[in-house]
C-alpha cells in the first residue's frame, strides 16, 4: 500500500510539474506585457532635450525581451498624429545606442548597467533596468515586482544627469529611490 501511495504521489508531482512550469511562463509573459505598456508611458511622459527632439523616438531593447512583441503591437496602435516610435533590439553593449532615446536593457545584460551609463547619459538616453542595483549603476528606471505586482523605481538623479525631465505624474506613479 506504501508502495502505491508513494507512486501516486510520484505521478501527481510529475503530471502537476508542467502546469507549475507553465504557470511560470504564463506569468513572465504577463509581465513583459506591463513592461510593454509601461515603457510606452515612459516615452510619454519624459521630455528630452531640443537635439533629441527631431525624427522618431527611437526605443531599444538591449538583449532578447518578451517585451519586444508587445511593445510592437503597441506602437503599431498608436494614432498617427503623434511622432512615430522605432523599436531597435540590440544583441551586443557595444552597439552605437546614441540614437535612443530609452534603452530597456534587460536581465542579461544588466552588470553592463554602469558602463552603458558613462557612455550614454550624456547623449541623453534614458536606461530602464530590471536589476535590483540597477538605479545605483545608472538607470533611470528600474522594474520592481512587488507582492506580484510590476512596479517601477525612479531615479530622479540619474534622469537629470542625462538632461531629460519627467512629468509630475509620472513621478508620483513610481517609486522614488534618491
Amino acid at each position: 500500500m506504501k508502495k502505491y501511495l508513494a507512486l501516486a504521489a510520484l505521478c501527481f508531482f510529475v503530471l502537476t510539474l508542467p502546469s507549475a512550469a507553465q504557470t511560470d511562463a504564463d506569468e513572465e509573459l504577463r509581465l513583459a506585457k506591463f513592461k510593454a505598456i509601461f515603457i510606452y508611458n515612459f516615452i510619454e511622459y519624459v521630455r528630452w532635450p531640443e537635439d533629441k527632439n527631431e525624427g522618431p523616438l527611437v526605443v531599444g531593447i538591449l538583449g532578447q525581451s518578451d517585451v519586444e512583441p508587445y511593445l510592437r503591437r503597441i506602437v503599431a496602435t498608436r494614432k498617427e498624429d503623434k511622432r512615430p516610435i522605432l523599436i531597435k533590439v540590440y544583441e551586443t553593449a557595444k552597439s552605437d545606442l546614441s540614437s535612443c532615446h530609452l534603452l530597456f536593457v534587460t536581465a542579461n545584460f544588466d552588470e553592463k548597467i554602469d558602463q552603458l551609463y558613462a557612455k550614454w547619459a550624456a547623449s541623453h538616453v534614458m536606461l530602464v533596468g530590471e536589476a535590483e542595483d540597477s538605479a545605483a549603476k545608472g538607470a533611470s528606471i528600474r522594474f520592481k515586482l512587488v507582492e506580484g505586482k510590476l512596479k517601477f523605481e525612479i531615479s530622479t538623479k540619474n534622469l537629470r544627469a542625462a538632461d531629460l525631465s519627467m512629468s509630475s505624474h509620472l513621478l508620483r506613479l513610481g517609486l522614488s529611490v534618491d
